[in-house]
C-alpha cells in the first residue's frame, strides 16, 4: 500500500465539491475539546480513500502530529 499526500494524490481537490471548504484546516474534538486541527491527509494509493489524518495538536501533548 503506496500513501500520498492529499495535494500530491488529487492536487486539484480544492476546485471540486468541496470549495468552500479546507478539509486541512477542519477542527478536531475529542469529547466536546478542541483537540488540533488537521494538517494534511493521506491517500492510498491504491483505491484514492483517506487513510489517515496528520493532527497538530498545537501544545498539546507537546505538539505532536
Amino acid at each position: 500500500m503506496t500513501l500520498y499526500k492529499l495535494e500530491k494524490y488529487y492536487p486539484d481537490y480544492r476546485d471540486e465539491n468541496l470549495a468552500s471548504f479546507d478539509i486541512k484546516n477542519f477542527h478536531v474534538y475529542a469529547k466536546d475539546e478542541l483537540i488540533g486541527t488537521v494538517t494534511n491527509i493521506l491517500i492510498d494509493g491504491n483505491n484514492g480513500r483517506f487513510r489517515y489524518f496528520v493532527i497538530d495538536t498545537g501544545f498539546w501533548v507537546f505538539s505532536i502530529k
